[in-house]
């Protein structure tokens, strides 16, 4: 697997079970932290034997912040 401009891997939690209390919180902080308001997409796929976490959102209020970083949005979907 590897990374592109719409996919981005992280390092997995050993252990972690992606329930949907899983992907309420991590939709809920996403949600959270990113100005302007996004709210996204957030389900389980499997991805080359790999258990992800697929993360979607659309708008056209770019650019987006977290952490005081900004950020495009990229609409183009790979999964």
């Amino acid at each position: 697997m590897r990374e592109t401009e719409t996919i981005e891997y992280k390092k997995s939690l050993a252990g972690m079970d992606v329930s949907e209390t899983t992907l309420r919180k991590v939709s809920q902080a996403i949600a959270a932290h990113i100005e302007p308001k996004i709210y996204p997409e957030v389900s389980h796929v499997t991805r080359d034997g790999k258990s992800c976490i697929r993360v979607t959102f659309s708008g056209s209020q770019a650019p987006y912040f977290a952490q005081s970083r900004a950020y495009l949005g990229i609409m183009k979907d790979e999964l």
